[in-house]
């Protein structure tokens, strides 16, 4: 398969599969603000670590929301709550942390993890409050304006957040937004620095992208390959994005599905 023919088939791939992440998850008026928060939060964890491992760390600060905010009904109140509630929410997610691995410090609490849950009681929560304490509010906003820069910052303003977090939670609340048939569509009209900042790069992105452009460059680079490439090809950057994302995280699954056809590899030497 050549290189043009892959760039379809990875966007065919990014489509199909979020669609279906799309039509799993609730619209932007369907999560209260409690959630949202929760739902951001879950996109820190995943900082270089494996999806399963990634998966319990957001876990034990999700429980450690509900345990610090529990007395409250009112989901923006429970919000506006985590700003004064910094040092019961690091204690809660501390102890979780800690009974599930009491005797391995290699998959112990990483200070990043505790700068990040600091930031977003001391940062993030108190810059929500002109949008209600909703952080798909605050979205909203910013993508009826047009703006995805500032709404990158926003991100980004928070400790442990940098590009590939932000790129990734805007691209995913930019595409489930565009999912409302009432809302004009952003991702048609993006331009080329717009682009990037809704793009992540991920490991999966960078090897498969090198291996398909043939080109070692650094991560902004790959991205303005990979995007000017889908221009000209007319398919969608950021349903590639995607496609490779997923590609990527099922390879071992694939693997394991084919171990019978194992015997057409052959080894060549590097």
């Amino acid at each position: 398969m050549d290189s043009d023919e892959a760039f379809k088939q990875l966007e065919r791939i990014g489509k199909e599969h979020m669609e279906k992440w799309g039509s799993q998850q609730k619209t932007f008026d369907e999560l209260d603000a409690f959630e949202a928060l929760r739902d951001f939060i879950r996109y820190g964890f995943y900082r270089n670590r494996t999806d399963e491992l990634a998966g319990r760390y957001i876990k034990y600060a999700h429980d450690a929301f509900s345990d610090v905010s529990q007395a409250l009904e009112n989901p923006k109140e429970r919000v506006r709550l985590l700003a004064k509630k910094k040092n019961d929410l690091v204690n809660s997610f501390k102890n979780k942390v800690g009974l599930a691995f009491p005797y391995s410090k290699a998959k112990g609490i990483h200070p990043i993890d505790i700068k990040f849950l600091e930031s977003v009681c001391n940062d993030f929560v108190p810059s929500l409050s002109k949008y209600n304490y909703h952080v798909r509010k605050l979205c909203r906003f910013y993508f009826k304006k047009g703006n995805l820069e500032s709404l990158s910052k926003c991100f980004k303003s928070v400790n442990g957040v940098g590009q590939k977090i932000a790129s990734l939670y805007l691209r995913d609340m930019l595409m489930l937004y565009e999912r409302s048939s009432e809302v004009e569509k952003l991702t048609d009209k993006l331009t080329r620095e717009e682009m990037l900042l809704v793009y992540p790069i991920d490991t999966w992105v960078k090897q498969i992208s090198k291996r398909l452009l043939r080109e070692k460059k650094d991560e902004k680079e790959i991205a303005s390959l990979i995007i000017e490439k889908c221009e000209n090809l007319g398919v969608s950057a950021l349903f590639v994005n995607h496609g490779i994302w997923y590609l990527g995280a099922k390879s071992i699954d694939f693997i394991l599905d084919n171990l019978d056809r194992i015997e057409m590899l052959k080894v060549e030497s590097t």
